[in-house]
């Protein structure tokens, strides 16, 4: 886990552990705070917000069972 990198790579290891952390603030201000806001929560609904629902929706759904697959399969 995040000791065992700190213990053996020292600084370089405790920027590893604190990385993810700063990001996922990010990740929360910059994409999730919006998407809140504009009161959607899924893939579909942010991409068909301003496009074609039906065709938009059909591709985010195509493009989510296609990375879990290769997450079930990975």
């Amino acid at each position: 886990g995040m000791s065992g990198l700190i213990s053996l790579y020292g600084i370089d290891g405790f920027m590893y552990a604190v990385g993810p952390m700063f990001s996922f603030i990010a990740i929360l201000l910059v994409i999730a705070e919006p998407c809140r806001n504009a009161g959607k929560f899924t893939l579909g609904d942010i991409l068909s917000f301003r496009t074609a629902p039906k065709p938009v929706r059909a591709v985010a759904a195509v493009s989510t069972v296609t990375v879990s697959l290769f997450y079930l399969i990975a």
